[in-house]
């Protein structure tokens, strides 16, 4: 199994991210691996710590979302991040693979965590 490792996150670090990254960048890649497909209020993953709201957001709406999800990071060990572990299905993931470990949009991801 694939394992990302602390320095290649350390290479993502001098990338161009801010907040507005999760909404131009990071919620495009979560749309097309179709998270919101069960992490949404009625959805069978509602339970979790992820739930992506629903409806329309404004810009700053979803920017607090972003931010929000520093909980799901782990800043003591990037690399076992359930933001990156869970869609990777590095670790158990009932929704199976969502993201494509070396994909663009796990780069995308990394780069998130790393703000």
């Amino acid at each position: 199994m694939l394992r990302v490792s602390d320095h290649t996150l350390a290479n993502w670090r001098t990338a161009q991210t801010g907040p507005d990254y999760f909404q131009s960048t990071v919620l495009p890649a979560l749309e097309k691996a179709n998270c919101r497909g069960c992490h949404h209020s009625n959805g069978v993953a509602a339970g979790t710590r992820l739930r992506i709201p629903e409806g329309e957001l404004s810009a700053e709406e979803w920017k607090q979302f972003g931010l929000s999800l520093h909980t799901l990071v782990n800043r003591t060990t990037l690399a076992k991040s359930v933001l990156l572990e869970k869609p990777t299905r590095r670790v158990p993931h009932a929704g199976g693979v969502r993201i494509t470990p070396g994909s663009a949009e796990e780069n995308v991801v990394l780069k998130w965590i790393n703000y």
